[in-house]
């Protein structure tokens, strides 16, 4: 859903697709970027269960922490860590 929602602002906001293509820094994060972050948000709207909740909000950190200058690859790890065991409910 989360590709799908980019072919959708190609066709109807492509001044959202441009601010991204021309969007190198990624001081916030990839995930900082106006276009991913409705990506995102589009995707996880129309998660029908928990399960598909955790992966979007997986998907979402990870892209998040991408491109952050002061985030270490361990942080990124620890942040992961935390976060199956918030949802360890929905894996078990």
């Amino acid at each position: 859903l989360h590709e799908l929602r980019h072919v959708w602002q190609t066709k109807h906001d492509k001044q959202l697709v441009i601010d991204a293509e021309n969007n190198f820094l990624y001081i916030d994060g990839y995930g900082g970027i106006r276009a991913e972050a409705d990506a995102n948000s589009f995707a996880r709207s129309k998660a029908s269960n928990k399960f598909e909740k955790l992966i979007s909000d997986i998907f979402t950190y990870l892209q998040d922490m991408t491109g952050k200058i002061y985030v270490s690859p361990k942080d990124s790890i620890c942040g992961l860590i935390y976060m199956m065991k918030l949802y360890s409910h929905v894996i078990l």
